[in-house]
């Protein structure tokens, strides 16, 4: 299976803000670096879309494919060369402070690295802080961290003994992605079921099929020895196309791991959220209980008392009894 574009678009539509996502699509851009321009060219798009509102995301991953890829080939330095300006300059436009400090970080260790010419990132730089940018407050607080050190933290952090041999600078760390958990929602209790069903039904770690599928993968893709036996051009397109399906088998499953933890993260997330908001309904519960408590036993000792109050009335009925003098009886003359 070759590189196809739709597939690709699909691949960035699913892109998560997580470091595995991340490097994952970057080792699958770099595998595919013959369609280096196509590539670009799609990325390009999907900076551009309006819709698309975590393009810093698209600029990490842009990051580690540069960064990672110059061991291997310059192609995709020189096709990003063309579209950085523009796609830095439209990710500012519409991201937070802090992320506008991220993108200098980036400029910043570019330049340090020497992974593009200084003139060209004071060129990035220029065009990302633009007229049509954010405000003034958040351009100079992005200027002023233009001149850090090397060591940012945050979601630039370099990674060390790579598989790839080089140093890059990887998104996000660990306290990003404790970031990215956060969620406020307090899910009503239907929601809450349908996401943790679907965790438990159809989350990617329980995919048997294609977890039997990877471990069944031929040696020869994980063996580079191989290589060596490899004597004439049909034998190494075999071995190409071997190594490309399981590349991609291996890339489309790591994304649906790393969605999946994603939306585990949601999951703790909504059942923190669900418990407390409930524990705040049964305190308030509880009050209105003892309020509703209270008021019974007022009305109770309200009863009470009209009770004992018609039990000391006189009784009518032997009133009834002894009749009532007549007017003559009260008015006879004394004798």
């Amino acid at each position: 299976m070759g590189f196809k574009e739709e597939e690709f678009v699909e691949k960035l539509n699913a892109l998560t803000n997580t470091q595995q996502a991340i490097e994952t699509l970057s080792a699958y851009i770099i595998h595919n670096r013959k369609h280096a321009k196509r590539i670009v060219k799609l990325w390009r798009k999907q900076t551009s879309r309006e819709d698309v509102k975590d393009k810093i995301t698209l600029i990490y991953l842009a990051n580690d494919v540069i960064q990672n890829g110059r061991r291997k080939t310059n192609a995709f330095n020189e096709e990003f060369k063309d579209v950085l300006p523009g796609a830095f300059h439209q990710t500012y436009a519409s991201c937070s402070e802090n992320e506008a400090k991220t993108l200098n970080r980036i400029l910043t260790i570019w330049a340090e690295r020497r992974v593009y010419p200084a003139d060209y990132i004071d060129t990035i730089r220029a065009q990302m802080l633009g007229n049509s940018g954010p405000p003034a407050k958040r351009a100079k607080s992005s200027l002023d961290n233009g001149s850090a050190t090397s060591s940012p933290a945050g979601p630039i952090a370099t990674r060390k003994d790579s598989v790839r041999n080089s140093t890059s600078v990887s998104t996000p760390t660990d306290d990003d992605v404790e970031d990215i958990a956060d969620d406020d929602t307090i899910p009503d209790s239907d929601a809450l079921i349908k996401l943790l069903t679907t965790l438990d039904t159809k989350a990617a770690s329980g995919d048997r099929p294609i977890r039997e599928k990877i471990s069944k993968l031929p040696s020869e893709v994980q063996d580079t020895s191989i290589l060596e036996s490899i004597t004439d051009q049909a034998a190494a397109d075999r071995l190409s196309a071997t190594v490309d399906d399981a590349c991609e088998l291996l890339s489309d499953y790591n994304l649906r791991l790393a969605k999946e933890m994603q939306e585990r993260r949601k999951a703790g997330a909504w059942l923190k959220n669900f418990i407390a908001e409930t524990q705040r309904q049964l305190k308030r519960d509880e009050t209105i209980l003892q309020e509703y408590k209270e008021k019974l036993e007022q009305v109770a000792s309200v009863r009470q008392q009209l009770n004992d109050h018609i039990n000391n009335l006189p009784d009518m009925e032997n009133l009834k009894a002894a009749p009532l003098p007549s007017l003559t009886q009260l008015f006879k003359p004394v004798q």
